[in-house]
């Protein structure tokens, strides 16, 4: 049974430093590499997957899975364009199951198998170290009294006793770890994939993470810059 998690804090993080990444969510990049004389084409999105699903108590709910999608294709010299390839990632809880190496694409009502290829998982621990000071005032009564108890005559020479007090400064440090699970895979989509998407078909992703499915719909917005990453030719970087 998979608990119910929903990475918001990522997701929060990922919106904040969106505009400091090179590759902004649904923007295309178009990158010529001199070497090999062609021009490689990328876009990130960021999909959510939002299944259905009844708790413990029998009451509808959903499971909120956010996956980041880098697509990359290929130009050469003469414009001819190599399939695109899609690489996933995920970063979960350490107790998910291993994303499976077979899915479906859904391009409008026709569904066809999807192999996933590359597939990496690992365990990632990260730690944080945090340092407090706290600074206490020394007490002088009990010196005080030691003075009064040990005066001889009962006689106390008071200009002989500290009358101020000091400061104690402590400092503690703590380390906190927290441990998530990184999964990534990577997929190809056919030429007739890609055409069947430019005449405006619906598209979606099925992967599954162990035998639970999640589904991957590319809305109006996705969708056009889905698009705009096919129809991107070289010489469109400069606009």
């Amino acid at each position: 049974m998979f608990r119910i998690f929903t990475i918001v804090w990522f997701f929060i993080f990922a919106l904040l430093f969106e505009g400091c990444l090179t590759f902004r969510f649904g923007h295309v990049n178009i990158i010529k590499d001199n070497f090999k004389n062609t021009h490689i084409v990328k876009m990130k999105l960021m999909l959510l997957s939002d299944e259905p699903y009844i708790d413990y108590f029998g009451a509808p709910t959903s499971l909120k899975y956010y996956f980041f999608f880098d697509l990359t294709r290929e130009i050469g010299p003469d414009n001819k364009a190599i399939p695109t390839s899609i690489r996933f990632s995920y970063h979960g809880e350490t107790g998910d199951a291993s994303i499976a190496k077979t899915g479906f694409l859904k391009i409008g009502e026709k569904i066809g198998p999807l192999v996933i290829g590359n597939s990496d998982s690992q365990l990632v621990t990260n730690s944080s170290v945090t340092t407090t000071t706290s600074t206490n005032s020394a007490n002088t009564g009990s010196a005080n009294a030691n003075a009064i108890m040990n005066a001889k005559g009962g006689f106390v020479d008071f200009t002989k006793v500290q009358q101020s007090g000091g400061t104690n400064t402590q400092t503690r440090t703590s380390v906190s770890t927290h441990t998530h699970k990184e999964q990534s895979g990577m997929f190809l989509l056919k030429r007739e994939d890609e055409q069947a998407i430019l005449e405006g078909k619906p598209f979606s992703i099925r992967l599954y993470m162990g035998s639970y499915p999640l589904t991957f719909s590319f809305n109006e917005e996705n969708s056009k810059h889905l698009k705009n990453f096919l129809l991107a030719k070289p010489g469109m970087e400069q606009k």
